[in-house]
């Protein structure tokens, strides 16, 4: 759920999409809203993060204190910051879809800051959504940066010129799930 609301724009398989709609669906609806809550995203991270092992030895002679407490509290702390930014990017990039040319500060007023600091959250979507892609056979870090946003901008002479990315179809995912749904219902109508 997390994911989804914190990536918009990024294809996920429809199985998974289903169960996790099913499953919290009102959750989700509440995170896209736009509004950040921050107990909601709390909760679920805390829910689904791993359970931080402390590397320092206890001290049995004193009485038991459990420091591991402590470092999901940092990692709960750290990802909410995080988690916060991205919600007011995910604000911009909603703005961003809707032109294909606006001046930087229109969309900054719009957002209600400055110019320099909106140039500044641009570069930060640009630099957030960045990804290194790679290819069969290569190492993980040996590949091109590429970005993981649906939408391309970039800023000429104070305007905010966009454009859709371009959509990679991959055919071969649907196909297969469609061959497992025919497969799970010929297996059902045999027995």
């Amino acid at each position: 759920a997390i994911l989804i609301s914190m990536t918009p724009g990024v294809k996920v398989d429809d199985m998974v999409l289903n169960i996790v709609k099913e499953k919290y669906g009102e959750r989700i609806a509440q995170l896209e809203s736009g509004n950040f809550n921050r107990e909601l995203y709390e909760n679920l991270f805390q829910k689904a993060c791993p359970k931080f092992i402390v590397p320092s030895i206890p001290n049995y002679d004193g009485p038991y204190i459990n420091y591991s407490h402590d470092s999901v509290r940092q990692q709960v702390d750290a990802f909410l910051k995080q988690a916060d930014h991205m919600s007011s990017l995910a604000k911009i990039r909603s703005y961003l879809k809707l032109y294909t040319a606006i001046s930087v500060a229109k969309l900054a007023r719009f957002n209600a800051i400055s110019d320099d600091d909106f140039r500044s959250e641009l570069l930060a979507i640009k630099h957030i959504m960045s990804q290194t892609e790679s290819e069969p056979g290569m190492a993980a870090l040996d590949g091109k940066t590429a970005s993981a946003l649906d939408i391309h901008f970039f800023v000429k002479d104070e305007m905010i010129h966009v454009d859709e990315a371009d959509r990679v179809q991959r055919h071969e995912a649907f196909f297969m799930s469609q061959v497992n749904k025919c497969e799970e219902i010929t297996d059902r109508l045999r027995r």
